[in-house]
């Protein structure tokens, strides 16, 4: 069982490292797990679709084929800091507060690290991470990778020591080859689907819905041996065969 904080309590930014690619592995009291010592005020998240966006000679504008989704990532902000002046100091925003540390803001940095990016020797590979912010157990804000990390060191000791750094995080979403294949069967059209007309579906409709082009219906219609495509009947079922789109 997770060891969440109580109602009331300030609920403090968690990352929680594993190995395994699925999460299956992920223990919220995992040894190596770092607490954030000041939450971050935002954190940002990004999502980019791919297109073709080939545009012929003498066209006006593009039709955008649909080629992949990007893996989605976050950016956010974190400072380490052993000056024991958080409190008062308003300059990070009134719900970054903590207590203060007596912990090195290097030792802050090391344990970070440890938990994002200290490399796995039987799997030969740095661990994924689970970054939670809530107070259930499915209070899970993001499940991936760290791509980038940077750290601004703002503030020294005599000795050259940091006191204060701020470090700005980019993670990358990961997905198991499973995950994705589960959701893939859905969707794909390199696998053959079967779907049931509905009042209103034409079999180009049908066919853009699968293939994401509704070009392929006479194919369709072939495999399917139709020889009315144009009037559908309400209930029949429909074999949308694999597509290679590359000689189609």
């Amino acid at each position: 069982m997770f060891s969440l904080p109580t109602s009331g309590e300030l609920v403090k930014m968690k990352f929680v490292p594993c190995e395994e690619a699925d999460f299956s592995d992920v223990n919220f009291d995992h040894a190596d797990a770092y607490t954030a010592l000041i939450n971050p005020e935002t954190f940002d998240e990004n999502y980019e679709v791919k297109f073709d966006e080939k545009t012929p000679d003498g066209a006006i504008g593009a039709d955008l084929k649909y080629k992949k989704m990007m893996p989605d990532t976050i950016d956010l902000s974190l400072v380490f800091d052993s000056t024991g002046i958080l409190q008062d100091d308003n300059s990070f925003g009134t719900n970054l507060l903590s207590t203060s540390t007596t912990e090195s803001v290097p030792d802050q940095i090391k344990a970070f690290k440890k938990a994002m990016l200290e490399y796995q020797g039987g799997v030969h590979q740095p661990r994924y991470v689970v970054i939670y912010w809530g107070l259930t157990e499915s209070s899970d804000v993001f499940k991936g990778r760290l791509t980038k990390l940077t750290l601004n060191h703002t503030l020294f000791h005599s000795d050259g020591t940091p006191i204060r750094t701020k470090a700005k995080i980019t993670l990358k979403r990961s997905i198991d080859i499973k995950t994705q294949q589960d959701v893939k069967k859905d969707s794909s059209p390199d696998l053959t689907h079967i779907r049931i007309v509905k009042e209103g579906d034409t079999l180009p409709l049908m066919t853009s819905r699968i293939y994401g082009d509704p070009k392929y219906y006479l194919e369709v219609a072939r495999v399917n041996r139709l020889t009315n495509f144009r009037k559908l009947e309400v209930g029949s079922e429909i074999v949308f065969p694999p597509i290679d789109k590359s000689v189609a």
